[in-house]
């Protein structure tokens, strides 16, 4: 595979997907056949910003569904047959529980407040046969009705940040804050602690990237410099890949089952899947323009947002991915 930017592959010229929408991307989902877009709308004079999930075909540039929001939305999960959002003001969250078709509301709850999340709030995963949310406290909820069934109180104050395999065996969290903080291994069906590692060093609280392959990929920013290693949960060893360029900026993602890997190149950034515990390249790199930013994947396509020449506003692009990243 080589290195990390050395041959690329460029988005087609001519890929039908392509969405113009008011407001800023923030972020983006692709789960059960849906490409769910999180923008935040302009506010007027005087007037909070709105927060706008819409659901969109991932295939035309078809909007199927909106919802509107008045405080930030921090998450985006499909599990249990509904479409989960975290949404925060300051270290209140809230759990809304919506249909994924329509983005109805099934059920809506405020979650217990904690203490000090230094906005670092709504994390989901599903692990145990329930959803659990990272909002200062672990929060256990039922994926069936969306009520909170217990309540967990981390030893260490600050976020937590959460991240599950994809059998939803393994329950990973990131705890404390700037140092020392710990990657902790958590009982899926309780969260109470099983293992954790010492994050050698650390400024605020390191994100998790997602767990695969018996690992849990980890990003730490320090300074101006965010660095990416694995922790393998057998044996609590770190590693950190040798095909990687020299970046200051890494970005990790376990995005609907496969490693993701992003890294500035030059005034691009380069994209590619990786091998889930080596780290290194799969596929021919997909290189994105500078001021471009990947949103999300799904088994058959990354989706991005970029600005086209004499244009006022992102675009949100579709590139295709090799067979090899789903290998």
């Amino acid at each position: 595979a080589g290195r990390a930017g050395r041959a690329g592959q460029r988005p087609p010229e001519r890929e039908p997907a392509r969405y113009r929408r008011r407001g800023t991307a923030v972020a983006g989902y692709a789960a059960g056949g849906s490409l769910y877009l999180v923008q935040t709308i302009p506010a007027a004079e005087h007037t909070a910003d709105i927060y706008k999930l819409t659901r969109l075909d991932p295939a035309s540039p078809r909007i199927l569904a909106t919802r509107r929001f008045f405080s930030s939305v921090d998450d985006t999960l499909l599990a249990g047959g509904s479409l989960w959002v975290t949404t925060s003001v300051g270290s209140a969250t809230s759990l809304w529980r919506l249909d994924p078709q329509s983005l109805a509301v099934r059920s809506h709850v405020s979650l217990p407040v904690a203490g000090r999340t230094e906005r670092i709030t709504g994390s989901l995963a599903t692990a145990g046969g329930a959803l659990w949310v990272g909002a200062g406290n672990l929060d256990r909820v039922s994926l069936a009705t969306g009520r909170v069934v217990r309540v967990v109180h981390p030893r260490y104050p600050g976020p937590v940040q959460l991240a599950a395999d994809g059998a939803g065996r393994v329950l990973v969290a990131s705890l404390g804050y700037k140092h020392p903080t710990y990657i902790a291994r958590l009982d899926p069906q309780t969260g109470a602690l099983l293992s954790q590692v010492t994050v050698p060093r650390s400024a605020s609280q390191p994100a998790l990237g997602g767990v695969i392959a018996g690992g849990a990929w980890v990003e730490n920013t320090i300074g101006s410099r965010t660095t990416a290693w694995r922790l393998d949960l057998a044996t609590s060893k770190a590693s950190t890949p040798n095909t990687w360029m020299d970046s200051k900026r890494i970005s990790v993602r376990v995005l609907d089952g496969v490693l993701w890997v992003t890294e500035p190149h030059g005034q691009a950034n380069v994209n590619f899947c990786a091998d889930p515990r080596a780290g290194r390249p799969r596929a021919p790199m997909i290189v994105l323009p500078g001021e471009s930013v990947l949103l999300t994947a799904d088994r058959s396509s990354v989706y991005y947002t970029y600005v086209p020449v004499n244009a006022h506003a992102a675009k949100i692009g579709r590139a295709p991915i090799g067979r090899a990243c789903a290998a």
